[in-house]
């Protein structure tokens, strides 16, 4: 019997990869070693399919969600002004046209990503951090605390789950506050505490009632890394443009990437997990087939 395809995207904002790579991560850890890890993913494209789009956020999530550069879905910087995407869909969205009966689902705490890129999600649970004043202590990882209590509810007790976005968000606000550096300890504390919230999301899934007979693809990624307290205007910089993601899934355990990567094959990879019959010339990024070690 055919296990029921599931997805879950966890993107932490604004992880840089040498740092990721010194932080502790033991639950990231635990999905790499049962499926892939590449530190070789790029950011941008060519200038003419950049068509003058910043190295922020709002251009970075929807590379990912789209699978499409901003020629296409036009977001250029942090407002979405004059987008167009719903000439260019987001996964959720694609899920949706392709299964009726799919139920998605998005935890976010950025405003413009939930308005714009999981509008069309069945559940769309909104923590917005900047709803609090700089004076509450911790407010990041309050506010990727309460993101990741309401996921984890969800994951856990909504059997029609199909496929579920989780971002996580204090990393890039520690960045921009002290700096997006391996010896900023801020910093790397807070990848620690996104991994330890990417743990409770993994005991949430392997504690699902049909978990036995649900086949989940997991990924884990990242819009942009940073250098000193910023990213923007960084198409030139190593550690703002190079960054990573994690792959796990049945089809990826001992295997692993050997081509380069774009922020814009995130999108037709997880669509390729559910086989839906539909043209991946639409998008700009590919699929991405892992091969033997």
């Amino acid at each position: 019997m055919q296990k029921e395809k599931k997805l879950i995207i966890v993107g932490i904002d604004g992880v840089r990869t040498d740092c990721f790579e010194k932080a502790k991560t033991p639950n990231i850890d635990y999905l790499i070693k049962n499926g892939v890890y590449s530190n070789c993913m790029h950011i941008v494209s060519s200038k003419e399919k950049m068509e003058g789009a910043d190295t922020l956020s709002g251009p970075g999530w929807s590379h990912i969600l789209t699978g499409v550069w901003p020629n296409k879905h036009k977001v250029k910087n942090n407002t979405f002004e004059n987008h167009d995407l719903n000439s260019y869909k987001d996964i959720f969205t694609r899920i949706k046209e392709n299964n009726p009966k799919s139920y998605t689902a998005s935890f976010v705490s950025w405003k413009p990503v939930y308005d714009n890129l999981v509008k069309n999600c069945d559940l769309k649970f909104l923590e917005d951090f900047t709803s609090y004043s700089d004076s509450v202590e911790d407010k990041d990882e309050l506010v990727d605390n309460k993101i990741t209590k309401e996921a984890v509810k969800v994951i856990r007790e909504n059997k029609d789950l199909t496929a579920a976005f989780v971002y996580l968000h204090q990393v890039d606000a520690i960045g921009h506050l002290s700096g997006f550096s391996p010896q900023n300890h801020q910093y790397i504390k807070a990848i620690e505490r996104c991994d330890h919230h990417t743990g409770q999301l993994i005991e949430a899934l392997e504690s699902r009632k049909n978990n036995d007979k649900e086949d989940w693809l997991i990924l884990v990624v990242t819009d942009h890394g940073g250098w000193e307290k910023d990213h923007a205007q960084g198409s030139e910089k190593e550690e703002i443009t190079n960054v990573f993601w994690v792959l796990n899934g049945h089809k990826f355990k001992g295997k692993e990437l050997k081509t380069k990567c774009y922020l814009t094959d995130i999108a037709p990879t997880a669509l390729s997990h559910f086989n839906y019959n539909i043209s991946y010339k639409d998008f700009d990024g590919s699929v991405q087939l892992p091969e033997e070690k």
